[in-house]
């Protein structure tokens, strides 16, 4: 891992206890609740496997290829939207021409 990312979560990590710590309100919000939990694990393992893959698609690959296709992140998260939350979000035209936008940049940016 790289480590600038490690200081980043450890400094995150760090901060988070101490305000649980030092914020009797924090605690008694209950912000570690089983609920919590059951939200957050699966972004935490998707985030972490997507930065090992990136790390990895860095150090493997050409530069000039593997960012574009790495930017093209927010594509990914509108189509889970799309899949994951279909009564909560509501998909606009602006999110669709977006998503267009991004595709068309990245194979103009990989074909040059």
């Amino acid at each position: 891992m790289h480590p600038g990312v490690a200081i980043g979560y450890t400094t995150t990590l760090c901060l988070y206890l101490s305000m649980l710590t030092l914020l009797p309100k924090a605690r008694a919000s209950k912000l570690l609740n089983k609920q919590s939990f059951k939200l957050f694990w699966k972004s935490g393992v998707g985030l972490c496997i997507g930065h090992l893959l990136s790390f990895y698609a860095l150090s493997y690959g050409n530069i000039s290829t593997a960012v574009p296709l790495m930017q093209t992140e927010p594509l990914f998260i509108f189509l889970f939207i799309h899949f994951c939350c279909k009564g909560i979000e509501k998909i606009s035209l602006k999110l669709i021409i977006g998503a267009i936008t991004i595709i068309m940049s990245a194979a103009l940016v990989t074909a040059i």
